[in-house]
């Protein structure tokens, strides 16, 4: 699966995960001399542009996966550096930097729902059965980390709606995967479907776009806060905004309200009646209700009750598993 997809939305429910042109990564991108760029430098320009973009869609986001943008940019960076030297990565300094410049202009939509242009979406030189750890490095543009999420085998093709998944990077471009939890036990697969539009219908399996809301079963825009709210089926966020954090419940009334985020240490959990969760991917155990930090990176953990992993690391197999393709030659 693409680095690009697999980074930004590893521990979101939707936004999965930058409209500011301005501010540091273009300042980075502008000096860094193109094709002569050193990875590097392109690698800290990628998680600067990603980061910013998906702070401008998700704010609430970045608030709770990583606390803050330079956090963000950071962890990303290293990834991408990473994949910069994988065995046969399509990437180069120069080609991400083409991709940084084009992902202000994606739209919300695409950026958090699998679908980066085709400058970001780089063909690999590896044959199908050889062990890769980012599609970049596959000639046919898809390794299939299966269920564990690190490393995996060129695979001969991405799956179309309803094919089955573990996560977007398994689905086509503009498909995402529904339904899957790869930090259970044993593991969910779910499967790729079309995001819905405006007018569409939706429900559990099927959800809309990612900047649209399901409202009495009909994609729409989502409520503010303080709006009343419906919901359908078990989603949590119903027709409210989940992308700024907002959500409908039995206990509001109807009412779209704010999640309140708070630091490792503070209470967490339902205060005063409205829900409180944690920032910089900590963890809210039904134990303490208190939050707790993460671990390090491939330090033993438990994604149910803590301590969890701090994105774009993800809890497999109770270890704090990093997206590093070069670990997979």
């Amino acid at each position: 699966m693409p680095i690009l997809e697999r980074i930004p939305f590893a521990a979101s429910s939707r936004a999965s995960a930058a409209l500011l042109a301005g501010g540091v990564f273009l300042a980075c991108s502008s000096s860094s001399g193109g094709a002569s760029v050193s990875a590097s430098t392109a690698a800290s320009d990628g998680g600067n542009a990603l980061c910013n973009k998906i702070n401008t869609c998700s704010p609430f986001f970045i608030q709770v996966s990583y606390g803050d943008i330079a956090t963000c940019a950071t962890r990303v960076s290293a990834t991408l550096l990473s994949a910069l030297d994988a065995n046969g990565t399509g990437w180069t300094p120069s080609g991400l930097e083409a991709c940084v410049l084009a992902i202000p202009n994606v739209s919300c939509d695409d950026a958090l729902g699998n679908n980066l242009p085709s400058v970001c979406q780089p063909v690999g030189t590896l044959a199908t059965g050889a062990a890769c750890g980012d599609s970049s490095q596959c000639a046919s543009s898809y390794c299939n980390l299966g269920a564990g999420g690190k490393c995996g085998t060129c695979a001969a093709a991405l799956g179309g709606a309803g094919a089955p998944c573990y996560r977007d990077g398994d689905c086509a471009l503009a498909t995402v995967c529904v339904g899957a939890d790869v930090t259970a036990s044993p593991e969910v697969q779910g499967a790729c479907i079309s995001p819905g539009a405006s007018g569409a219908t939706c429900d559990d399996t099927q959800r809309c776009s990612e900047t649209l809301a399901c409202s009495a079963g009909v994609c729409a825009q989502p409520a503010v806060v303080g709006a009343t709210c419906t919901q359908t089926g078990t989603d949590f966020f119903g027709s409210c905004n989940e992308l700024l954090g907002s959500y409908c419940t039995k206990a509001t009334n109807g009412v779209c309200m704010q999640i309140a985020v708070v630091a490792a240490g503070q209470p967490c959990g339902l205060i005063n009646g409205l829900l409180t969760t944690c920032s910089a991917s900590g963890t809210c155990p039904a134990s303490s209700s208190s939050c707790v930090a993460p671990v390090a990176d491939f330090a033993n953990c438990d994604a149910t009750k803590g301590p969890g992993c701090l994105a774009p690391a993800q809890c497999i197999g109770g270890v704090c598993t990093m997206p590093t393709p070069t670990s997979c030659e």
